[in-house]
């Protein structure tokens, strides 16, 4: 927490060195030149910067946001036989307005190209000078991104919108959003929609949604699936063009096929970040630390950057897929994309920026270099996807089977509890049934093995219905796997035994049975609320993966003057295990004064679902010191430079730890979003440790000859 203060203040201390240019930047005049049916403007001449500011915040794409491009203008009275305004949208980044024929029922959406991230700000920072600052972190977009996409969907067959370039005209129409709009740069683009009178809509589709509502169904019922390699086919398309903004509100979900067999398909929207480049010492060192989605655009593909937003979406919509499922969508993505998909995407670039600057070779380039690397990706995109899974069932009542195979391998099936499962094995070797009882062209709602090489830990969460969950076959130290019912009457069931199978469950009338090593757990549990966006500070942790890395260190003391360290950092996140599972790190350091060493180690430890821990922390060092004036109240007075005396120490701390308010201050928000200021009535709740423990050490003092 502090850690994430400290790299805030940082960032706007650094800011603060430009505000003053940055100020007068944001009111220089746009220049711009107009005729009856075109205009010719840069889209945005306040993001020009000197070799300075540039080296701090980045060049990003400021070339181009500083070269005049001649556009249409976007006449309401006349465009799509007239278009009226239906409402305003946007709100975090974006100015937005959704139009809608006169005479029709096709809708229209108009984005502008130029950002606005102070909407989305705290009071704290909208208005400051750092907020000036972050508005100029636009320059790192590409403007007009969305436009460059499409033919990267066309290639792989992805449902998607296709934006056009205008200037909004100035019009009536406009109400009460014409002092915004008029005169405004745009991506204006059909929206993807329904029909009226149950006719086909975009696409052929019968029902478009967005994701919230998308999620709703496909939680709904058995019925409802989505068509995951053409996810993934999009997520690749994401990691090619850069594009780290795919949250929820970046798709809608077009749904296909009849009653009872439900088949929706990804639309993106949004692609406002694609080529995002975020260089420069600032976002290098510091922002890119507390907030990995400001990333470079280049020939390798920051696979951390581009699913810390996404994440929500990834692990919820791509764990049906195996490794194998993911090669084969990456070789399909990659030949799709040939060297003429990318010279389309290049033409898709105003001819001014393409004469101007060097944004047509930047994008050629890099795009060739990171579709070659596209398999690559794919399968480290899998490995982090396949480690701890979340299989979700519906609120239908659902049948989960789990076979533990003898040599570690689990097998999942979810089906209809009323029938039993047909299991049957393809002719690639993978297992696969149906909750029909028969194999037929549409395969099991959800059959997967899963390998212990791969994936450490599966998790099966049961939704509203009286679900049946049985775990058998052989027991096994490998794999975990953790079974959490639902709001209904479930029966919970394993025969395999062992130490890696628990059952959960705090909800309705349940039956519960168990073996030999089976963990049962009838605690209730809080879900955390999930964190898009920048999150350091908001108390929200993840409950998969870990890190690892270096971590420097500094002190000082009177003996050895400035100490430096250097040494490994691990966290290893866990389930419903808050803010970590453990945390521990190791640091050899060295007294410049005197040239002493030390070495210093730690490790924090919490338990799953409760306030209480562990900590150990050790040393085995020649850099502290201590004062010794002699023996008694008599004696003489001493030079402080005599009595300054060295020591070798080693020292073993453990303790238990009971953490006071554990998770009474989430959902506060954070610094950039804002804290929510009317979650408490009274003072925030206290925080702090209890620790009960030991210190164990020896100490052999080192006095001045």
């Amino acid at each position: 927490m502090m850690s994430a203060h400290i790299a805030r203040s940082a960032v706007i201390g650094s800011l603060l060195i430009i505000a003053g240019s940055a100020r007068d930047a944001l009111t220089q005049s746009n220049g711009s030149s107009t005729s009856s049916a075109v205009v010719t403007k840069a889209p945005g001449p306040q993001y020009q910067a000197g070799s300075f500011k540039r080296a701090l915040l980045g060049s990003g794409w400021r070339d181009v946001w500083t070269t005049p491009v001649t556009v249409p203008v976007l006449n309401l009275e006349t465009h799509e036989g007239g278009l009226k305004l239906e409402r305003r949208g946007g709100g975090f980044h974006s100015y937005v307005l959704h139009l809608k024929e006169e005479d029709g029922w096709k809708e229209y959406r108009f984005r502008s190209v130029d950002k606005f991230p102070t909407q989305g700000m705290s009071p704290e920072i909208r208005g400051t000078l750092a907020g000036d600052i972050w508005q100029d972190q636009t320059s790192i977009l590409f403007p007009a991104a969305p436009l460059l996409v499409p033919p990267l969907h066309r290639a792989i067959g992805v449902i998607h919108t296709t934006p056009t370039l205008f200037v909004m005209g100035d019009s009536p129409r406009l109400e009460a959003q014409r002092d915004s709009f008029a005169g405004l740069l745009g991506q204006f683009e059909l929206k993807a929609q329904e029909a009226p009178d149950d006719k086909p809509g975009y696409a052929g589709s019968s029902k478009i949604k967005g994701t919230e509502n998308f999620l709703e169904d496909i939680n709904e019922s058995r019925a409802h699936r989505l068509d995951e390699r053409e996810f993934l086919a999009v997520r690749l398309v994401d990691f090619l063009v850069n594009d780290p903004d795919r949250s929820k509100d970046n798709f809608d979900w077009a749904r296909f096929g009849e009653k009872g067999a439900y088949t929706w398909r990804p639309v993106p929207l949004d692609r406002d970040q694609a080529f995002v480049d975020a260089r420069g010492f600032l976002n290098a060192l510091i922002v890119s630390r507390v907030f990995p989605k400001q990333i470079e655009f280049g020939p390798t593909i920051n696979l951390r950057g581009l699913t810390y937003t996404s994440y929500t979406l990834d692990r919820r919509l791509l764990q049906r897929l195996t490794a194998n499922d993911f090669r084969e969508v990456a070789d399909r993505v990659q030949r799709a994309i040939t060297d003429d998909v990318i010279d389309q995407v290049v033409a898709q670039i105003p001819a001014p920026w393409r004469a101007r600057t060097d944004a047509d070779e930047r994008i050629s380039t890099s795009l060739r270099a990171r579709r070659n690397t596209l398999g690559d990706v794919a399968m480290a995109f899998y490995r982090q996807l396949a480690s701890e899974v979340d299989v979700h069932g519906t609120a239908e009542a659902d049948r989960i089977d789990v076979l533990r195979h003898p040599d570690g391998r689990v097998t999942v099936t979810i089906g209809d509890p009323e029938r039993a499962p047909l299991i049957a094995r393809r002719p690639d070797g993978s297992v696969v049934t149906t909750s029909a009882g028969t194999i037929g062209d549409r395969d099991a709602f959800y059959s997967r093995t899963f390998i212990p090489s791969e994936t450490r830990e599966v998790r099966l969460y049961m939704a509203g219905g009286n679900d049946v969950a049985v775990v058998s076959g052989a027991a096994s130290d490998g794999i975990t796997v953790r079974v959490i019912g639902g709001e209904g009457d479930d029966l919970l069931a394993d025969s395999a035994g062992g130490r890696r199978t628990a059952l959960y469950d705090a909800e309705g009338s349940n039956r519960i049975t168990v073996a030999s090593g089976t963990r049962v757990d009838t605690r209730p549990w809080k879900p955390m609320r999930q964190e898009e966006g920048f999150r350091a500070g908001s108390g929200w942790a993840p409950d998969w993966g870990g890190r690892r890395g270096g971590a420097p260190a500094f002190r000082y003391n009177t003996s050895a003057g400035v100490i430096v360290g250097i040494g490994p950092r691990f966290r290893d996140y866990g389930f419903r295990r808050l803010p970590y599972h453990w945390d521990a790190g190791l640091s050899l350091q060295v007294g410049t004064g005197n040239g002493r060493l030390g070495l210093i180690g730690d490790l924090d430890y919490r338990a799953e679902n409760s306030p209480r821990g562990f900590r150990v922390s050790a040393m085995a060092t020649q850099l502290e010191d201590t004062r010794f004036f002699g023996y008694g109240n008599s004696t003489p007075e001493v030079d402080r430079d005599l009595s300054l005396i060295d020591q070798k120490m080693l020292m073993f701390q453990p303790a238990m730890v009971r953490y006071i308010g554990w998770r009474a201050r989430e959902g506060e928000g954070n610094a950039f979003k804002g804290r929510d200021s009317l979650k408490y009535s009274g003072l925030r709740p206290t925080i702090g440790e209890l620790r009960i423990g030991a210190a164990l050490g020896w100490i052999d003092p080192e006095p001045a000859a």
